[in-house]
């Protein structure tokens, strides 16, 4: 018996077919169960992204394993670590640190997103993009289509 119906398969299917298709893999509990729903309706995507702030807890770096133990078992792509990584003349290495040297709060605090961008968007944006200069210098990742 699979979790999804055969009405809910034929649309993610219709929805994802012919495209390049990349998860952005947040750890939790609703970004897992779509990992599991894809996996159902037959649907492997071409790359699978996480966003390592640097300041994760212990146990969602173990998470991180064991889900790529799982998608090693289901011929998936492992879940790639993105990270930024600042200057070192900024004094800091994580979100934390930056809050910390700038005296500041998150910007979601403060109804906007540039930690987001700065910190997840960004690092996954050039892992999948590539880099032309930088500490983060790298070519894109090829964009093979799985359905």
């Amino acid at each position: 018996m699979s979790i999804l119906s055969t009405t809910q398969i034929a649309a993610l299917r219709a929805a994802l077919y012919g495209r390049r298709l990349v998860l952005c893999y947040g750890a939790g509990v609703d970004s897992t169960a779509m990992l599991v729903a894809l996996h159902c309706a037959g649907i492997r995507p071409d790359a699978i992204t996480f966003a390592d702030l640097a300041s994760e807890k212990p146990e969602t770096m173990l998470h991180l394993d064991r889900m790529n133990d799982v998608m090693r078992a289901w011929n998936w792509p492992e879940i790639s670590v993105c990270k930024k990584v600042p200057l070192a003349s900024t004094g800091y290495q994580d979100l934390y640190g930056n809050c910390l040297k700038n005296e500041t709060l998150p910007s979601l605090v403060f109804g906007m997103k540039s930690c987001s961008i700065k910190w997840k968007q960004v690092p996954q944006d050039q892992f999948l993009m590539g880099a032309k200069t930088g500490r983060t210098r790298k070519i894109p990742i090829p964009c093979g289509l799985s359905i």
